[in-house]
């Protein structure tokens, strides 16, 4: 076994949790960004059927 810490450039010991939780923020920032998107393409694609609907409505008032 080790008895010494892990250690990087003359005795700097390494922080683990501080990796963990960049890694930890950055899961997170990821999963929001991807909900934040498919809302964003969510009310896009809402807008387009509104339009879409509208204009099949026009369409059939002219012909009749």
């Amino acid at each position: 076994m080790l008895d010494c810490p892990i250690t990087i450039n003359k005795g700097d010991e390494m922080d683990y949790n501080l990796i963990m939780y960049w890694g930890i923020i950055s899961l997170c920032a990821c999963f929001y960004g991807f909900i934040y998107y498919e809302m964003i393409l969510r009310d896009e694609d809402r807008k387009q059927a509104e339009t879409d609907a509208f204009i099949n409505a026009v369409m059939r008032k002219d012909i009749k």
